[in-house]
């Protein structure tokens, strides 16, 4: 699985958008919530977006929530994307 985290990374790292054209005003924060280390379906949906023009931060898996409010505060999202690979109990 880090092999294709990691060929995941690179090709969203190296993403041109569809048409060539960015969308700033459209800017998405993805990570998961901290104790949650399953981020697949997160990075191909960073991929997805970020090839439609959406301007992307991927801030990480396993994010304590002070570090998202950090992130969100700098960056001032449209909106975040937390993936979830299960609730909490």
């Amino acid at each position: 699985s880090e092999i294709m985290h990691t060929h995941m990374r690179q090709i969203y790292e190296g993403l041109s958008t569809e048409d060539g054209t960015m969308k700033p005003e459209q800017s998405l924060i993805f990570c998961t919530r901290e104790g949650d280390p399953h981020d697949f379906g997160l990075m191909m949906a960073a991929i997805a977006c970020r090839y439609r023009g959406y301007k992307t931060q991927y801030i990480g898996k396993n994010l304590p929530a002070e570090s998202l409010i950090e992130a969100t505060e700098k960056i001032k999202p449209r909106a975040i994307v937390i993936g979830v690979s299960a609730l909490p109990e």
